[in-house]
């Protein structure tokens, strides 16, 4: 048996069945909605799961803390089809604990039949027009990211004058917006017209493009933040044969395209490229060109000055969501 500790709906059925049927392991299947509850249930049960999917700045938490294991590489022969562009990576510059498994970035999406144009910039989730409809990712690093590129600054950056701007941005939009959610029910409400603007996924925003034509998505001109999501295995995983086994069988050329396909995530598996829907490839939101990665960017790794200004910072936003719901409360007239 694996037990495999992922985001909701983040693989393709058909992958695990066709693991199943190829080597007769199960794969047991527990999900998590934002990387904190990941953390949380590792750090709890570090025994628990045999497989998890974390992303970069996740790696460099759970290796301070101890909690993965390195990988056996000569069990991982798959590894040759990778792209190098994905491998060697700040949070694991040798790969002795991570393999990619998808790479994206955080976009915008939008309601085309609700919302005037198409977006090109972040700041129109800051327009008072879409109140009520603009739905965020329940992910501080993501909220806090989004300000910052919608105010001009470097996704990184640790300026302080600029971090007090970045927070007042937040603070901001909080009445605007509808919901904090994870990406899935995001997804969900841009398909079914509740949500008119969001923060979402690359992938999950084309799968609701896929089921909704009025849905549309976008890297804005300010760029967006690109993220690569790993294969780890847990310090004390209990079935550490299996697990090498499955993240290989991840890897493999045509599973790797067929999961892509699925998914609608860009894949890392530079083998797979001739087997992966070309509609996907020569889509710019999910496959970038080389002049629009350049605007892109990947988060640095979090320092405790700054994992302190984002705890700040949710604080408010949660603190002001409160104050917000009972104002409307004491408005409602008395049943």
């Amino acid at each position: 048996m694996v037990r495999l500790f992922n985001w909701y709906e983040y693989i393709n059925p058909e992958v695990v069945s066709r693991f199943t049927e190829a080597t007769g392991i199960r794969v047991e299947i527990e999900n998590f909605g934002n990387q904190e509850e990941l953390v949380a249930r590792v750090r709890s049960g570090p025994s628990r799961y045999d497989v998890i999917v974390i992303e970069d700045s996740v790696i460099d938490a759970l290796n301070e803390l101890g909690l993965l294991r390195e990988l056996d590489a000569g069990q991982l022969p798959n590894r040759k089809h990778l792209d190098p562009r994905y491998l060697g990576r700040p949070s694991d510059p040798h790969d002795r604990y991570s393999m990619p498994y998808h790479w994206g970035t955080t976009l915008l999406a939008f309601r085309r039949d609700k919302v005037e144009g198409t977006p090109t910039s972040w700041s129109v989730l800051w327009d008072e027009r879409y109140a009520g409809h603009i739905w965020m990712l329940s992910d501080v690093e993501e909220v806090v990211g989004v300000a910052t590129l919608a105010s001009g600054f470097n996704l990184n950056t640790v300026n302080t004058d600029e971090l007090e701007v970045i927070h007042r941005r937040v603070l901001e939009q909080v009445p605007w917006v509808e919901r904090y959610a994870d990406t899935v029910v995001i997804k969900q409400g841009l398909a079914a017209g509740d949500c008119w603007l969001a923060v979402i996924y690359s992938g999950d925003a084309a799968q609701a493009a896929r089921e909704n034509p009025n849905v549309g998505y976008v890297i804005p001109d300010e760029g967006a933040p690109m993220w690569v999501d790993n294969l780890c295995i847990p310090r004390d995983a209990l079935n550490v044969r299996e697990a090498h086994e499955f993240i290989n069988f991840l890897m493999d050329p045509e599973i790797a395209a067929l999961n892509a396909n699925y998914l609608r995530y860009a894949t890392p598996n530079a083998s797979a490229r001739a087997q992966v829907d070309p509609a996907l490839l020569s889509d710019a939101a999910i496959c970038p060109p080389p002049e629009l990665l350049t605007r892109c960017s990947f988060y640095e790794k979090m320092d405790q000055p700054r994992q302190r200004f984002f705890n700040r910072v949710w604080a408010d936003i949660l603190r002001l969501r409160k104050e917000i719901e009972q104002t409307r409360e004491a408005a409602s007239p008395a049943p």
